[in-house]
């Protein structure tokens, strides 16, 4: 039950960037419409491919934001999610081995070859964490999963 690129869920802060970048577009073809007539910034602006931004924007906010899920479909997620977190928690450096690298020196060496043969799970896990938490920035951070 892989996530395929379809399925790929945004994070807040992808999405919120997002918003941002809708609102000012929006903002600038108002500033066009409502005020520009006549004027050489208006006739530098083309109208047509800010409405056709604003479009995409509107597109790509539908389809990355997380959907609601419920019944048997949000029981399969979070059961795949635990099943994620129990295969990821496995040889991951704890947060006292991370914390303190002079004594434990080879720790970062470790967490890079974790985090690179963890990485597919990984990614799996934070789009199920994003389903199922969609408005917590921090639910798809793996440090959740991070032993003390």
């Amino acid at each position: 039950m892989a996530t395929k690129k379809k399925d790929y869920i945004m994070s807040p802060s992808e999405l919120q960037g997002l918003k941002q970048e809708l609102n000012e577009t929006k903002n600038i073809l108002k500033v066009a419409e409502d005020y520009g007539h006549g004027t050489k910034a208006s006739e530098m602006l083309d109208k047509g491919e800010l409405r056709r931004s604003i479009k995409k924007y509107d597109a790509m906010i539908e389809k990355y934001s997380p959907k609601a899920l419920r019944g048997k479909s949000k029981d399969k997620v979070v059961a795949r999610a635990k099943e994620l977190g129990t295969f990821i928690r496995d040889g991951m450096p704890t947060q006292s081995e991370m914390m303190d690298i002079g004594k434990n020196p080879g720790v970062p060496w470790k967490n890079l070859k974790w985090e690179k043969e963890k990485a597919q799970a990984i990614n799996e896990w934070k789009q199920y964490q994003r389903r199922l938490e969609p408005g917590d920035p921090t639910a798809s951070t793996v440090e959740r999963l991070r032993k003390a």
